[in-house]
Formats: structure tokens, C-alpha cells, sequence
């Protein structure tokens, strides 16, 4: 998490975190994550996709309008974004480092949108489920449950860092990170197998990031 912490706020390469990502992915492969590869019916699948369709719909209602919002707060739109919105405090850190890479803030936004799709799913649940989950089950699987959760929700808090940043927006957003933590947790518990989380995972980065795409140029 300091790693991550460091590299998205002060690495030349900010606010990307190349080199935890590649400890995210390296740890449980090479030190010992247990996780299991099985496979899924197809109709578990759908109810996987159905699901991760559905917790991003109920988010973008909770969040008051979603990936329109944080465009709107990038100066794409005219409506307005509450300042609890998580889409604010992204919008804020997003604001911050565009000028860094001479990109306009819609130009950051999908740039970043598609590191994290390419890279966060995986690694992300390789490491938090994989590793972290698994060396954390001796203490009983609630805990393990809650703490992998937890962990993985304090490390989004990096990405939100600075006093610039609307700290209920930032609050918010640490919660909602939980929340998807649990999401992702349980269903490493559900089948033993790191898949369904990945694929979630997967998903749920993706639907903004192709949305975003669509929106500019659709």
C-alpha cells in the first residue's frame, strides 16, 4: 500500500503503479498464493455477469449519475455532482495529473480507466483473494473475508491522496471499495476458485472504461 501510495503520487510515472502491480501479480505466483483454477457452468457465468451488472448499476444510482457525473466534473456535461460523489474526489486526482502527461482530463481519465482494466483485475485478485484471503483463512474465514476486504479498501484510499481531494467524496469512495471487496471476497469463498472474483473484477472495470470510449468516441 506505500508502495502503491508512492508510486501514484510522487513516481515520475504517477499516478500509475507499475511496480505494484507487478508485485501484486508476482507475490501470489512465485511466494504462494493457494488459490484454485476450476471451472464454471455457463449458467454460473451469467449469474456472475448479471451480478457485477447489477452492483454497477446500484452504484451508479447511490453515486447520483455515475460515469455522466464524472464527466461533468471533468467540464463534460452540465450536471451537477453532489460533493459526497465519489466521481469528485477521482475527478480531482484526475485534474491534478493530466497536466503531468500533457493530456486534457478526459484524455487521463480513459488512460487510466484502461491501465486499471488491463491490469487490476487480475492482479488485484491474485494478491487480495489469492494471497492475502488464503494466508488470512487460519484465522477463520470471516475474518479472512473481511480483513482481505478491508486491506483492499485502504489501498484504494492512495488514489484519492492530497488535500485537494473532497475528503467525503474520498470517504465514500473507501466505502464503496469495501463493499466491492466483500463483493469479490465471497465469491472466492463460493467456489474456492480465484476465477469468479477475477472475472468480476474484470467486469466491473470494464463497464466505465467502454462506456467512456463509447462517449467520446461513439
Amino acid at each position: 500500500m506505500l508502495l502503491a501510495g508512492i508510486e501514484h503520487g510522487y513516481a515520475p510515472w504517477r499516478p500509475f503503479y507499475l511496480s505494484y502491480a507487478l508485485l501484486c501479480i508476482a507475490i501470489p505466483l512465485f511466494v504462494g498464493g493457494r488459490f484454485t483454477w476450476i471451472r464454471l457452468g455457463v449458467f454460473r457465468w451469467l449469474l456472475l455477469i448479471a451480478l457485477v451488472f447489477a452492483v454497477q448499476a446500484g452504484l451508479g444510482w447511490f453515486a447520483g449519475s455515475g460515469l455522466p457525473g464524472l464527466l461533468s466534473t471533468l467540464g463534460v456535461g452540465a450536471d451537477a455532482v453532489p460533493d459526497w460523489n465519489p466521481s469528485r474526489a477521482l475527478a480531482a486526482a484526475i485534474a491534478r495529473y493530466a497536466p503531468h502527461w500533457g493530456l486534457e482530463p478526459p484524455q487521463m481519465l480513459l488512460a487510466y480507466l484502461m491501465f486499471i482494466t488491463v491490469w487490476a483485475g487480475v492482479g488485484e485478485e491474485l494478491f487480495y483473494r489469492g494471497y492475502v484471503q488464503e494466508r488470512l483463512r487460519p484465522w477463520g474465514t470471516m475474518t479472512a473475508v473481511l480483513l482481505s476486504a478491508f486491506v483492499f479498501a485502504i489501498r484504494h484510499a492512495v488514489q484519492l491522496q492530497g488535500p485537494d481531494y473532497p475528503w467525503r467524496a474520498a470517504l465514500v469512495w473507501v466505502g464503496l471499495c469495501f463493499m466491492l471487496g466483500l463483493m469479490f471476497a465471497v465469491l472466492y469463498e463460493w467456489k474456492r476458485s480465484i476465477w469468479p472474483p477475477l472475472a468480476a473484477h474484470v467486469l466491473f472495470n470494464l463497464i466505465p472504461a467502454s462506456q467512456l470510449i463509447s462517449s467520446r468516441f461513439g
